[in-house]
């Protein structure tokens, strides 16, 4: 009987939020400008990119990190 060994990456992903925050006396708004984010691999590869929705995040993290 042959034996099937599997082999999964681990890959760490990061979202960060850059955000534009205006005070305008006890009122504070956040206003998203894009959000970045990083992919790294176990074997130390790893993506980065820039996306300007969390929709265009999502569709870009699927083309690029194989999701």
């Amino acid at each position: 009987m042959k034996k099937k060994i599997k082999v999964w990456k681990d890959v760490k992903i990061t979202i960060e939020r850059v955000v534009e925050q205006t005070t305008d006396g006890a009122v504070t708004d956040n206003n998203t400008l894009y959000y970045l984010i990083n992919a790294k691999c176990s074997d130390g590869r790893g993506i980065g990119f820039r996306a300007d929705t969390p929709i265009s995040a999502w569709s870009k993290m699927m083309q690029e990190i194989y999701l």
